[in-house]
């Protein structure tokens, strides 16, 4: 009984009276037991993960819109309406329907490209006027949004969408007519696209045969829509001086192999300087440097310039010879014999369109000289209609890929195209090449360098080589910016030294092959 009670005594001791103790002498100086803040301490990691926004347009979930685009030339308003639905495909998971404007009935939320039959399309005044050149816009009416661009402008006009919806998800489209213009990114696409014989009057003649409406019948591609002149809308604008190594006027040999390889040679050579040896084109550089490659042509494929972006021979009569080069070639296409660029360009530009290095591509409308030869004014509205239509989609393929950048120029003029002042009309005078400077005009990131100055022609090659990010292409013996009117004339004595130069440079040549 006694140890009971001891034991009893104990378990009071220490469940009463010892934590009694502890908690008297665990006091502040106003004798108040201080708080224990340890147990009240927030030890939750904050979630920084960030919240996934859906992509809005005008608040409605964008792939909630239904896309309607009314018919145009060249289908530019259908492919910018489908690469709408597809860029929000991706983005959500969800591709709204594309629809044209006549075979479907209004619904809500709509994306208007193109002057459509919708009402809020028709409501808006001169809506064509409000853009000009590189231009397009959008407005908001109601419940539809509006994308309007000139002919491939559309373009423009949907990347722009598109390129919003990506980075700030919540895109409000102003009720106010907007104008936007494209931004361009540093290059990776490098485009040449040679208009053979194709001097500044030739583009004035053109223009001119357009405005009259004579000849729209003639521009026989893609539906046969008649086709202003463009070319004009390239910002940057020089010259080029189109001399060969040994004769004022040039030939499409010579002349082509200058603008591909930066060398030099004798009117008739292809891919070869004026020692006669080989020399590296820009479509096989471009290759090296891990670029998709393209050479194209409405001519035939061992015509003087694509031959001069693809072989190296010393004669450029010897088709046999030619053909038999080309089967050593391995670029990616190479495609002659163009007549409608909207099948063939449009193909090989979508096929390079997600190329890693990007691509290089030169692309020739090679009849413009043939019928300049015979003063065929029909047949040279035809071939320049078609340069002006490849012109086009490229501008397109621009608008979706700004990392591109596009060189127009000639390899020299052909019929002396001459202003009559008596009809105020630009015409033939003549049935052969001549030494004239002919147009170089760009767009894109980098073509600035050209604008106001007159290049040689191996220093328009040097020029497309440092898009491409080399510098040390080409002859480096001869300066890349000339003075040259492109009027200058050797002497007698000069081009007797130039023709004792060929015959050694043959002599050992054939040695050698």
């Amino acid at each position: 009984m006694k140890k009971t009670k001891r034991l009893l005594a104990l378990f009071l001791v220490l469940v009463l009276i010892i934590p009694a103790m502890f908690a008297c002498g665990n006091t502040d100086a106003t004798g108040n037991t201080p708080v224990d803040t340890t147990a009240a301490e927030d030890t939750t990691v904050a979630d920084t993960t960030p919240v996934e926004v859906d992509p809005t347009l005008n608040g409605i979930p964008v792939e909630n819109y239904t896309v309607v685009y009314s018919a145009s030339g060249f289908d530019f308003n259908k492919r910018a309406a489908e690469y709408i639905s597809n860029q929000i495909e991706i983005l959500t998971g969800t591709a709204p329907k594309v629809v044209l404007d006549t075979e479907a009935e209004v619904t809500e939320n709509e994306i208007l490209v193109g002057i459509t039959n919708r009402q809020e399309s028709l409501g808006i005044d001169s809506v064509e006027d409000k853009t000009e050149g590189f231009e397009f816009l959008s407005v908001a009416k109601d419940d539809k949004i509006l994308l309007y661009g000139n002919e491939y402008m559309i373009a423009g006009a949907a990347y722009n969408l598109i390129k919003e919806i990506s980075e700030i998800k919540t895109v409000t489209i102003s009720t106010e007519i907007t104008v936007g213009e494209p931004v361009f990114e540093e290059a990776k696409n490098v485009i040449l696209l040679i208009g053979d014989g194709m001097g500044f009057n030739s583009l004035k003649m053109g223009n001119e045969m357009y405005e009259s409406g004579e000849y729209a019948k003639y521009a026989l591609y893609s539906g046969k829509y008649p086709q202003p002149i463009i070319a004009d809308l390239l910002p940057y604008k020089g010259q080029n001086y189109t001399h060969s190594y040994d004769n004022d006027v040039t030939d499409s040999a010579a002349g082509g192999t200058a603008l591909a390889t930066g060398y030099k040679t004798y009117n008739g050579v292809l891919g070869l300087d004026n020692n006669l040896n080989p020399v590296k084109n820009l479509t096989e550089l471009a290759q090296e440097l891990g670029k998709k490659t393209a050479v194209m042509t409405s001519d035939v494929k061992n015509g003087a310039t694509p031959s001069s972006f693809s072989i190296h021979t010393i004669t450029r009569e010897d088709s046999d010879d030619i053909l038999a080069e080309y089967e050593k070639v391995t670029f990616d296409y190479v495609v002659d014999s163009i007549f409608d660029p909207a099948v063939s360009l449009r193909e090989v530009l979508d096929s390079f369109e997600n190329a890693e290095n990007g691509f290089f591509m030169m692309y020739e409308e090679g009849l413009i000289d043939k019928f300049s030869h015979n003063n065929n004014y029909r047949s040279f509205y035809t071939a320049y209609a078609r340069l002006n239509s490849a012109l086009r989609l490229f501008f397109e393929f621009m608008m979706y890929n700004p990392d591109t950048v596009l060189i127009l120029t000639a390899d020299h003029e052909t019929g002396r195209v001459t202003l009559n002042e008596e009809t105020g009309k630009h015409e033939f005078t003549y049935g052969d090449h001549t030494q004239v400077n002919v147009p170089l005009y760009g767009i894109g990131v980098g073509a600035e360098f050209i604008d106001g100055k007159t290049l040689d022609n191996t220093g328009v090659s040097k020029f497309v080589a440092q898009l491409m990010g080399v510098d040390d292409f080409g002859d480096p013996s001869l300066e890349q910016i000339t003075d040259k009117t492109g009027l200058e004339t050797m002497t007698e004595d000069e081009k007797a030294l130039k023709d004792k130069e060929k015959e050694e440079a043959i002599k050992n040549y054939n040695k050698k092959n």
